[in-house]
C-alpha cells in the first residue's frame, strides 16, 4: 500500500513541464531534425556536384555537336554516354561508336527475325508435306483395298468357275458312262 501511495504521489506531481524536463523530448527532436538536415544537405551537396561534373564534361562536346544527331533522344543520350564512360573521346569518335553499334543491333533484329521467318518456313513446309504423305498414303490404302476387293471377287469368280468345269465335268463323265452302257 505504501509503494502504491508512492507511485500515486509521484504522478500526481508530473506536469507537462516536469515531463519535457524528465525526457527531453523537444531536445531530442531538435537533435534528430538538425542530423536529418545536414544529411539533406550533404545529399544536396554530392548531388549537385556530381550533375556539375557531367555538365563540365558533355559542355565540352555540346557546342560542337552537330543539330541533325539531336533530333532522336535516345540516340543522342548513347552518344553522350560514349562520351561520359571514355568509349570515344570526343563526338565524331562517339558517333561513330553509337553508329556502328545501332547498325549491329539492327543487324541482329534482321537476322533474328529472317531466322524466326525461315523457321516457320521449315515448319510450314514440314506441316504441308506431311499432310500430303499422309494423303498420298490413304489414297494408296483406298487403292490397295480397291486392289483387295478385285482380287477376292476374280478368286471368286475363279473358285465358282472351277466348280462349274467340275461340275460339268461330272455331267459328262455320267453322260459317256451312261452312253457306254447303251
Amino acid at each position: 500500500m505504501k509503494k502504491q501511495d508512492q507511485i500515486n504521489n509521484e504522478i500526481n506531481h508530473l506536469t507537462k513541464d516536469n515531463l519535457k524536463e524528465k525526457f527531453k523530448y523537444n531536445q531530442s527532436l531538435d537533435a534528430n531534425y538538425s542530423i536529418y538536415v545536414e544529411q539533406m544537405s550533404n545529399a544536396h551537396i554530392v548531388t549537385k556536384n556530381q550533375l556539375n561534373t557531367y555538365l563540365d564534361r558533355i559542355s565540352e562536346h555540346i557546342k560542337y555537336f552537330p543539330l541533325e544527331e539531336t533530333s532522336d533522344i535516345r540516340h543522342l543520350f548513347r552518344i553522350y554516354n560514349a562520351l561520359w564512360t571514355g568509349r570515344a573521346s570526343n563526338w565524331k569518335e562517339s558517333l561513330q561508336v553509337v553508329d556502328q553499334s545501332e547498325q549491329v543491333k539492327e543487324l541482329q533484329n534482321t537476322l533474328v527475325n529472317e531466322i524466326r521467318t525461315a523457321k516457320d518456313d521449315v515448319k510450314n513446309a514440314i506441316d504441308e508435306t506431311r499432310q500430303e504423305l499422309i494423303s498420298a498414303t490413304n489414297k494408296q490404302m483406298g487403292l490397295l483395298d480397291d486392289l483387295n476387293q478385285t482380287m477376292e471377287r476374280q478368286r471368286q469368280s475363279i473358285e465358282y468357275w472351277g466348280d462349274m468345269q467340275n461340275e460339268i465335268q461330272m455331267d459328262q463323265l455320267v453322260l459317256m458312262e451312261q452312253a457306254r452302257h447303251r
